[in-house]
């Protein structure tokens, strides 16, 4: 249920190669990765997800070339992700629906299932101390910002997991 930041993304970055390999010279991707998250724990596939949404949603139909980017930071206490692409954008309707459903952890339309999942997922762990939103821009591209408060262990964090039956 838990591996550190450090495993997570590398478990992104390793997807993001099979896309590269997959999508020749259309795909170029650049990371910042500070390692100061590196120790940390999260909860496993977050972040996978988000990048396969911008491959498949935000950049196929493109003809010029595609950009993911994907940054990791310590903030104030928290991790930050951030997974942007140069994509299609969203309309603003559709944006603040989406937007909405996250906040509300529920959704009145389909095709958001797997966002709300991770949403649901990190707010039973972190609670209050975390947050995912997303930004875009029709025509300019996506923005993904995952935060999460900064966990060495989250077990201890928990007192114990919510499968845990003791």
């Amino acid at each position: 249920y838990t591996v550190t930041v450090r495993e997570e993304i590398d478990h992104a970055l390793k997807y993001l190669e099979i896309q590269k390999v997959r999508y020749k010279d259309r795909l170029c991707v650049l990371s910042d990765i500070s390692g100061e998250c590196n120790g940390f724990e999260t909860v496993k596939l977050i972040l996978q997800p988000f990048i396969e949404n911008s491959i498949i949603h935000g950049l196929k139909g493109k003809t010029e070339e595609w950009l993911i980017s994907f940054r990791c930071y310590p903030e104030d206490g928290s991790i930050v992700y951030e997974i942007s692409d140069n994509g299609k954008g969203i309309p603003p309707a559709d944006l603040l629906r989406l937007n909405t459903s996250i906040e509300r952890l529920h959704s009145d339309t389909p095709g958001s299932i797997g966002i709300l999942n991770i949403a649901q997922r990190l707010r039973l762990v972190f609670g209050s101390q975390c947050s995912l939103h997303i930004e875009s821009q029709e025509g300019q591209g996506t923005t993904v910002i995952l935060k999460h408060k900064a966990v060495n262990s989250l077990s201890e964090h928990l007192g114990r997991f919510p499968s845990d039956k003791k």
